[in-house]
């Protein structure tokens, strides 16, 4: 039984004058007998808040509950810690609780009411943070925090940008604009989703799609829509069901003065989009990356330049790329740094590509058996580089696809005219019986050097090698390159990836015994 089951008055089936009037008198006395106590625990709880014991004073203030669920005192002070704290809606629900529990005409009935609106009124109260900070704090500190970048699903909308058009005006300006990914979205996206979509049309810089079949929403929400700002343009097309390359080329015109980045992939279609029509439809373009089905047509193209474009790749064109179209290239686009080229007819019109662009520093060949691919960057992608800023490659990845030579085998010309420059070279090649004529070429800057399969004789050639990595297909086809080591070599890693467990490690064993104070990696 409660303290409060003890504390109520009775109700008698049998009154008697005296009787009733002692059950009454000995009521009263517990009420009496409780009220210092639970004066006490009052008393005791808002020191304990004052304190910021907020655990403790809760406690007391559930006890006084627990003694007194009827008195309104218990619920009181509970809802006055929850203020203390800013709890809100903590501070309403053991309101709603109390006033739930005592009487209504309670003289601190209204008191716990007025708790329960002054907590209502707090939570009302919104602070537009993002427009009263400063326009620095705001970009680079807080919408960080709450947003990892710029693109946006819109098959679920981002709330932050409806807050206010301040919020989506510091969100842009964050994010240089806003990305929409609509590459899930391959039919017609619907009312409600376009809604989301053409909304922030006018402050979308990267738009991503995928269209699947017959289809001209593409083109309606381009044209119906300002999409001023749209700068990055990515289509990916899966099938080529009812439309022809000029309707695919005609959904895009509307934004053709203010895309500068194109990417296409028309996947394997009947669909070609060619460079020409991409350069000559799209007259602001700095990148241009065709995928899958390009059509390399150069001829097409009138003998002017566009000194816009510096990055263009052309990835599984639909015809080998031929030396001529390689040259077509390299006079049409004067300032490209970075280019990429696959297939290229042979590796003589990769390798000219230098000299057209003396400030590439990174050159990647692929052999993939039947064709080459080829990259070219103005700056290294795997090492910092040793540019002292002189023209020629400073790094060389070389490797072939396939268990015989491919074509990679006439390099040597490459190899004289840049061994002064470079510094990182990754040769991955099978045979070296034709490519002997490359065994005396000197490299006096290369520092960094992984050979795999072949490429044995290549350290004993780099006197200031620092880095060198060795893989076990090397090892045990040359094992005399374990006792090539360049004088200020600071790292060697041995690559065990694809060595077998019943392969004999007997001299990589020997070469670890008798250097055992040499800094050695295995992998």
């Amino acid at each position: 039984m409660t303290h409060s089951a003890v504390c109520k008055q009775s109700t008698l089936k049998a009154p008697s004058g005296k009787y009733a009037q002692l059950v009454y008198d000995s009521t009263i006395q517990f009420h009496e007998s409780l009220e210092p106590v639970l004066s006490a625990l009052h008393r005791r709880s808002i020191g304990l808040t004052k304190c910021a014991n907020y655990d403790a004073a809760l406690h007391d203030a559930n006890l006084m509950q627990q003694l007194s669920p009827y008195s309104v005192l218990g619920y009181l002070c509970e809802a006055t810690i929850y203020s203390e704290q800013g709890k809100q809606l903590d501070v309403i629900d053991i309101c709603d609780q109390g006033l739930s529990m005592i009487d209504t005409m309670d003289t601190h009935y209204d008191t716990l009411q007025q708790l329960k609106t002054d907590a209502e009124q707090h939570l009302s109260k919104k602070i537009d943070f993002v427009s009263q900070l400063p326009i620095e704090i705001v970009i680079a500190k807080l919408i960080p925090l709450f947003m990892d970048d710029s693109r946006v699903n819109p098959l679920r909308p981002n709330p932050y940008l409806h807050v206010s058009n301040v919020w989506r005006d510091r969100i842009v300006q964050c994010f240089d604009g806003l990305c929409f990914n609509l590459e899930k979205i391959k039919e017609d996206p619907g009312v409600e989703t376009r809604s989301e979509i053409t909304r922030f049309a006018q402050h979308t810089t990267a738009l991503s799609v995928c269209l699947d079949g017959q289809t001209t929403w593409l083109g309606d929400l381009l044209c119906e829509n300002d999409y001023c700002s749209l700068q990055k343009l990515c289509v990916l097309k899966s099938s080529d069901e009812g439309t022809t390359i000029d309707d695919f080329i005609s959904s895009l015109k509307s934004v053709r003065s203010t895309v500068t980045d194109l990417d296409v992939g028309t996947g394997w279609t009947s669909i070609h989009l060619s460079l020409s029509q991409a350069v000559l439809t799209f007259s602001n373009l700095v990148s241009l990356d065709l995928r899958f089905n390009g059509r390399v047509d150069v001829s097409a193209l009138p003998m002017t330049t566009w000194p816009k474009l510096t990055t263009l790749t052309i990835y599984k064109a639909d015809k080998e790329i031929t030396h001529d179209e390689v040259v077509g290239i390299c006079k049409r686009f004067p300032s490209l740094k970075t280019l990429e080229l696959q297939p290229c007819q042979d590796i003589d019109a990769a390798l000219l590509i230098p000299q057209y662009y003396p400030w590439m520093k990174s050159l990647t060949l692929i052999d993939n058996v039947f064709n080459i691919q080829c990259r070219f960057y103005n700056k290294a992608q795997c090492h910092d580089g040793d540019d002292d800023g002189r023209d020629g490659i400073t790094e060389f990845l070389v490797s072939e696809h396939g268990n015989e030579p491919g074509t990679l085998t006439t390099i040597d010309a490459f190899l004289k005219q840049h061994r002064t420059t470079l510094a990182n070279m990754r040769w991955d090649l099978y045979h070296d019986s034709d490519v002997e004529h490359t065994h005396d070429i000197q490299y006096p800057r290369l520092k960094k050097l992984s050979v795999v399969k072949s490429g044995w004789w290549i350290p004993r050639n780099a006197p200031q090698l620092e880095e060198l990595r060795i893989a076990w297909i090397t090892i045990t086809g040359y094992h005399d390159i374990l006792d090539i080591i360049p004088p200020n070599l600071k790292k060697l890693v041995l690559d065990l990836e694809h060595k077998q467990p019943h392969e004999d490690d007997t001299i990589l064993l020997n070469y670890l015994t008798h250097r055992p104070a040499f800094g050695i990696m295995g992998t």
